[in-house]
C-alpha cells in the first residue's frame, strides 16, 4: 500500500513539474485549443439537439391541431348526421309525396322544412321524388331554390333510393358552394316514395376555425381520396389537388359533377424526403409555391377520417426552425463562452493569489505605519478641536459684549436729546406744582385739579421716554418670537425722537395695511432700526433737506423693510467694507465702526440679509429682507438665535 501511495505521489510531483516547466505562451496556446476543439463539439451537438427538438416541437403542435380539428369536424357531421332519418319517418312527408298536387300541402311543407333548417342551423334541406326531382325545399322562396331541379346523377340520391342512409360531399350546381349531404329514405311500408337530403356548408366550419388557425402558423387542410383539397385555412388551395390527378382518376370526378364545372388543378407539391425520425414515420417535407409563387417548405402530418374518406393534413412553416436553432445556438454558445471566461478568471486568479499574498503583507506592515500616524494626528486634532471651541465661546462671549457696548453707545449719542426731553417735562411739573399749592391756599380746587392732571400727563410722557431706555439697554433672550415689523419700527423712532426733533429730520413711512411679522428679537431688531436712524441723521447733517423714507412691503415669501437717506450717499470704494468691523468713514468722536457689522450680524442671525447702496437721488439706501412668518407656522419651531452665530 505504501508503495502504491509513493507511485501517485511521484506522478503527481511529475505532473506538476511538467505543467510549471511549460512556458506561458505555450500554455496560454493549449488552453486556446483546447476551448476551441470543445467549442466546435458544443456547437455541433447543440445544431442536432436543438433541430430535432425543434421538429419534435413543431410535430406535436401538428398533432394536437389534427386530432382537435378531427374532433371537431366529427362532432358536426355526427350533429346532423341523424336528422334526415328523423325527418323521413314523419308520416307527413310520406302522404305528401302521395299526393304533390295539393297546393296548400306542398306550402306547409316547404314552411316546415325551412323551420327545421333555422333550427339546425343547416344550409338546406329538401326532398326529392322518386325520380330525383325536387318537390320540396327550404330555400323555397330563394332566387337559387332547388325546387324543380333533378338530383338523380348524385350518389346521396340513388343509395338512399336503394334504402340506404347515403353521405356526399361536393361542389353544389345551383349555389356553387362546397357542402356535405346527408340523406335518407322516404318509404311506405315496403315502397321507396323519395329521398330527404340535408345540405351543410363547408364554409361555416371553415368560419369556426377561422381564429385558431390565425392564432398559430398551421395551415389545415382536408383532401378527398384523389387528393382534391375540400377544406384549407388557404382559400387559394381550395379545390386543388395537391398533386397532379391522373386522367384516369380525372374521368369519374367529372361524371359525378363533384366539383361541377371546375376543374381542380394541380398545387405541384414537391417532397423532399422524409422528415427527421423523432417525429415519426408518417411526416413528410412538402414545398410548396405560395404568396406570388414563392416556394415554402412545410412539415406535413395527416389522420385519416376513415367513415367520411377523407384526410386530414396539418402543414406547418419550417422556417421557424432555422430561427429556434439559431436562439438554442446563440444561447449554449454564450453560456460556453461565460464558462470559459469564468475558468480563465479563476486559473487567472490562482495565478496572482501569491502576488496579492505578498502586497497584502506589505499593506498590513504599511497600514501598521499608518496608523501609529493617525493616531497622533487625531490626537493633535482633538487639542485642536477643543481649543477651537473654547475659542468660539470667548468669541461669542466677545460679540455679546460688543453688541452691548454698541447700544450703549448709540443711549450715550442720544443722551443729549433725551435729557432736554425730560427737563421740559420737570419744569412743567415745577411750575404746575407751584400753582395747584396757590389754588389750594385760595380754595380754587378746581383749577388746581387740573394742574395735577396736567402733572400726571406729563409723568406718564417721562416714564414712557425712559421704559423705551431700559427695553432697549437690556439683554435679550436666547429664543426668536413673532415681532411686528411696523411697531419694531415706530420704538425706534421714538427712541431717536429727540434727535429727529433736534436735527429736524422728516420721517416717512409707507407701509400696507395687513401686520407685517418676523420671527426675530424684538430688541435686536430696535438696535438695528436705531442704529440705521442714527447714521441716516448724522450722513444728512449739511444736507439742506433732511428726510428718512421707510418703505415696508411683503413680496413672495419675504418682508422687504428699505431705509433710504436724503444725505451725500456712500463711495463706490467703501461699500464693499461698509459691513466690516471698525470700518468707519465718521469722525472718531461718532463711532468705532461697529454699528453696521453688529446689525449685519444681527439680521443673519434671523435668516434675513442687510445691503447698502445708492439710491438714485444721491443718499444711501439700507435693504433688510427677512422671512415672513404667519401663524400657520410651527410655533414649537426653533430658529437659531444670535448667540449660536460666531461673530467672525
Amino acid at each position: 500500500m505504501l508503495g502504491i501511495l509513493h507511485a501517485e505521489n511521484t506522478k503527481r510531483i511529475a505532473i506538476v513539474t511538467l505543467v510549471k516547466s511549460i512556458k506561458p505562451s505555450t500554455q496560454r496556446r493549449l488552453l486556446v485549443g483546447f476551448f476551441t476543439l470543445l467549442l466546435l463539439i458544443v456547437f455541433w451537438q447543440t445544431r442536432l439537439w436543438s433541430t430535432e427538438a425543434a421538429y419534435d416541437e413543431l410535430s406535436q403542435n401538428n398533432m394536437n391541431e389534427l386530432f382537435r380539428f378531427s374532433s371537431s369536424l366529427r362532432a358536426v357531421l355526427q350533429k346532423y348526421e341523424s336528422v334526415p332519418h328523423h325527418l323521413s319517418i314523419n308520416p307527413e312527408l310520406s302522404q305528401f309525396l302521395g299526393d304533390k298536387s295539393n297546393p296548400v300541402k306542398i306550402d306547409s311543407i316547404n314552411r316546415y322544412l325551412e323551420t327545421i333548417n333555422r333550427i339546425n342551423r343547416s344550409s338546406d334541406i329538401y326532398i326529392l321524388d322518386a325520380i330525383g326531382n325536387t318537390v320540396a325545399a327550404s330555400n323555397w322562396e330563394s332566387p337559387t331554390s332547388f325546387i324543380g331541379k333533378n338530383f338523380s346523377f348524385r350518389p346521396y340520391f340513388t343509395q338512399a333510393m336503394q334504402g340506404q342512409n347515403a353521405r356526399y360531399y361536393a361542389l353544389g350546381t345551383t349555389s356553387n358552394q362546397r357542402g356535405y349531404y346527408f340523406s335518407s329514405p322516404i318509404s311506405d311500408d315496403d315502397d321507396i316514395l323519395g329521398v330527404v337530403v340535408l345540405k351543410i356548408s363547408l364554409a361555416d366550419i371553415e368560419e369556426r376555425w377561422a381564429s385558431p388557425w390565425e392564432s398559430n402558423n398551421i395551415e389545415l387542410i382536408v383532401t378527398d381520396p384523389d387528393n382534391v383539397i375540400f377544406i384549407s385555412t388557404r382559400a387559394e388551395w381550395r379545390l386543388k389537388s395537391l398533386f397532379k390527378i391522373p386522367p384516369m382518376q380525372m374521368a369519374p370526378l367529372k361524371a359525378s359533377k363533384r366539383y361541377g364545372v371546375h376543374i381542380p388543378q394541380s398545387l405541384d407539391a414537391t417532397k423532399n424526403g422524409k422528415a427527421p425520425s423523432i417525429v415519426g414515420n408518417q411526416a413528410s417535407l412538402l414545398t410548396i409555391n405560395i404568396d406570388n409563387n414563392k416556394p415554402a417548405q412545410f412539415l406535413s402530418q395527416n389522420i385519416d377520417m376513415p367513415m367520411i374518406g377523407w384526410r386530414v393534413h396539418a402543414l406547418s412553416k419550417t422556417d421557424t426552425i432555422q430561427e429556434t436553432v439559431n436562439r438554442a445556438l446563440l444561447v449554449v454558445i454564450s453560456i460556453y463562452l461565460v464558462l470559459v471566461l469564468i475558468i480563465l478568471f479563476v486559473i487567472e486568479r490562482i495565478r496572482n493569489e501569491h502576488k496579492l499574498q505578498q502586497a497584502k503583507d506589505f499593506l498590513e506592515v504599511r497600514v501598521k505605519e499608518r496608523t501609529a500616524d493617525l493616531e497622533q494626528s487625531n490626537y493633535r486634532l482633538r487639542d485642536e478641536i477643543d481649543e477651537r471651541h473654547k475659542a468660539e465661546e470667548a468669541l461669542k462671549q466677545t460679540q455679546e459684549e460688543l453688541i452691548q457696548a454698541a447700544k450703549m453707545a448709540v443711549l450715550g449719542q442720544i443722551s443729549a436729546g433725551i435729557n432736554h426731553e425730560l427737563n421740559q417735562p420737570l419744569t412743567a411739573i415745577r411750575s404746575y406744582a407751584q400753582n395747584a399749592q396757590q389754588f389750594l391756599q385760595r380754595g380754587n380746587v378746581e383749577t388746581a385739579s387740573s394742574n395735577l392732571a396736567e402733572i400726571i400727563g406729563l409723568t406718564d410722557h417721562m416714564t414712557s421716554i425712559v421704559g423705551q431706555l431700559k427695553v432697549f439697554s437690556r439683554k435679550r433672550g436666547d429664543t426668536l418670537t413673532p415681532v411686528d415689523v411696523l411697531a419694531s419700527l415706530n420704538d425706534a423712532i421714538k427712541i431717536m425722537s429727540p434727535q429727529i426733533k433736534q436735527q429736524h429730520v422728516d420721517i416717512v413711512i409707507q407701509s400696507p395695511d395687513s401686520t407685517l411679522t418676523v420671527m426675530g428679537d424684538l430688541v435686536r431688531l430696535e438696535q438695528v432700526f436705531i442704529n440705521l436712524l442714527s447714521n441716516a441723521i448724522q450722513a444728512m447733517s449739511h444736507s439742506e433737506i433732511k428726510r428718512v423714507s421707510i418703505n415696508l412691503e411683503a413680496i413672495n415669501e419675504h418682508i422687504i423693510i428699505q431705509i433710504e437717506d436724503t444725505g451725500p450717499g456712500i463711495a463706490q470704494d467703501n461699500i464693499k467694507h461698509i459691513f466690516e468691523p471698525f470700518f468707519t468713514t465718521k469722525d472718531i468722536s461718532q463711532g468705532l465702526g461697529l454699528g453696521l457689522s453688529i446689525s449685519h450680524r444681527i439680521i443673519e442671525a434671523m435668516h434675513g440679509t442687510l445691503k447698502v447702496s445708492n439710491g438714485a437721488s444721491g443718499g444711501a439706501v439700507f435693504s433688510i429682507t427677512l422671512p415672513h412668518y404667519t401663524p400657520l407656522q410651527d410655533n414649537n419651531e426653533r430658529l437659531t438665535t444670535p448667540q449660536e452665530q460666531p461673530f467672525e
